[in-house]
């Protein structure tokens, strides 16, 4: 499942064919790269520590303090948009970039359908959590690799009502990062 502003290459399709997962891996997330060399995977490898999760809490709490921190983040390289080099280690992570996830059957073995209660904004949070009430989890693959061209729906929507939706995601989703 993917939006429809990535790019893929031959390679992407030979090296998926070749992978045989097994255990308790529902999804694959490969590595996303923007336009601009911003590498977007793994999102996040494990859960949020609580000092990480009350900077998500404050940056959700207003609009105005949370443009401020995020351009605190970004200057101090931790924001999305930061990271320009590629991790290269295949591993089990908490949530990947919600551009693309590659179900395996295994998922559906588990799932009938995907677990999404908003459009555009939080999916990654939900269908981690979906993967984890399912026993399952998901792997990033590093060798698999799309170009994402970076919001071509999203980039219309004005900043203050991304972050509404954004934080609408969180509001759902927040239980799972504790």
């Amino acid at each position: 499942i993917c939006n429809n502003d990535l790019l893929f290459n031959d390679t992407f399709f030979r090296r998926l064919s070749k992978r045989n997962i097994k255990g308790n891996i529902m999804a694959l997330s490969p590595s996303v790269k923007t336009i601009n060399g911003v590498y977007q995977n793994p999102s996040l490898l494990k859960k949020p520590s609580k000092f990480r999760f009350l900077g998500y809490r404050i940056y959700y709490s207003n609009y105005f303090l949370g443009k401020i921190i995020l351009n605190i983040w970004r200057l101090f390289g931790l924001g999305i948009d930061s990271n320009y080099t590629k991790d290269k280690v295949e591993k089990e992570i908490f949530i990947g970039i919600g551009a693309i996830f590659i179900l395996l059957p295994n998922f559906f073995h588990k799932n009938e359908c995907l677990d999404y209660p908003l459009f555009l904004y939080g999916e990654e949070a939900f269908f981690s959590a979906q993967l984890a009430k399912s026993g399952g989890s998901l792997f990033y693959v590093p060798d698999i690799e799309v170009i994402h061209l970076e919001s071509v729906t999203t980039k219309k929507i004005p900043s203050k009502k991304n972050y509404l939706l954004n934080k609408k995601a969180f509001i759902m989703s927040k239980d799972f990062y504790r």
